[in-house]
């Protein structure tokens, strides 16, 4: 989608700043604390867990299809967890996926596929 221009914003100009601002608060998150510590791994693990579903969401999507594509974002994202809980990641992959396909596939009209033929046929 183009960006457009500041006269006339183009229809991937709202996902690229909404992206950049939830980016900037969950970089500031990492560095908000109550108290002082000396290490942060908890932290750190949570947003390269959460970093790597978010890539490996947009590098999925158009190959396997949305739904494979959310079930790899969630089980990603679910373990930068301290205790990452198999239910709670079940739950959200399935209300993700339902949530996700009647919005952007049968509301919006979004040309993607919930799963891709080549995935499931084998062939490229």
């Amino acid at each position: 989608m183009s960006m457009g221009n500041l006269r006339r914003i183009g229809p991937g100009f709202f996902p690229v700043v909404l992206g950049i601002v939830l980016t900037g608060l969950g970089a500031a998150t990492i560095f908000e604390r109550a108290e002082p510590r000396r290490s942060l791994p908890d932290e750190w693990r949570a947003l390269l867990c959460v970093l790597l579903a978010i890539l490996s969401f947009g590098l999925l999507v158009r190959s396997v299809g949305m739904i494979p594509a959310t079930a790899a974002l969630v089980l990603l994202s679910s373990l930068g967890q301290r205790q990452p809980s198999l239910s709670a990641a079940i739950l959200t992959f399935v209300a993700l996926s339902l949530i996700g396909y009647g919005v952007f596939i049968l509301g919006l009209r979004i040309p993607v596929e919930p799963f891709s033929s080549t995935w499931i046929d084998g062939r490229r």
